[in-house]
């Protein structure tokens, strides 16, 4: 089992990054951790997208922190769905505007009938 952030904005800040730059280097984080699971045969990984700290944040950058979410479910879901990987999401779910959950929501339905590797989400 292995954990990782997805958020990491200690080094985006600290490097000057934008927040769609430190959410891009995060979604290419996920998806190289993600393969390198699958290649090891680790049965689930879980990854933390979004902690209960991150809602103290400004409210524009919460909202930049959804649409990063919700952009790398729709732009992930043919790699998650391909490969048959079942999304899990675990956490205050009901606190994600609709944007977010809705797709959130649809992909874990999609992904339930497939394997047992699962990545977890906020």
């Amino acid at each position: 089992m292995s954990a990782s952030s997805w958020t990491g904005t200690a080094a985006g800040r600290s490097n000057g990054g934008s927040l769609a730059w430190r959410g891009t280097a995060g979604s290419d984080s996920v998806r190289e951790v993600t393969r390198a699971a699958r290649k090891l045969g680790l049965p689930a990984l879980t990854l933390y997208a979004f902690s209960a700290q991150n809602w103290n944040r400004p409210p524009d950058e919460v909202s930049g922190l959804m649409d990063l979410l919700r952009d790398y479910l729709h732009r992930e879901r043919p790699e998650i769905m391909d490969n048959g990987i079942r999304l899990h999401a675990i956490g205050e779910l009901d606190r994600l505007p609709s944007r977010v959950r809705d797709p959130l929501e649809e992909l874990r339905r999609d992904s339930a009938g497939t394997r047992t590797w699962s990545s977890r989400w906020p």
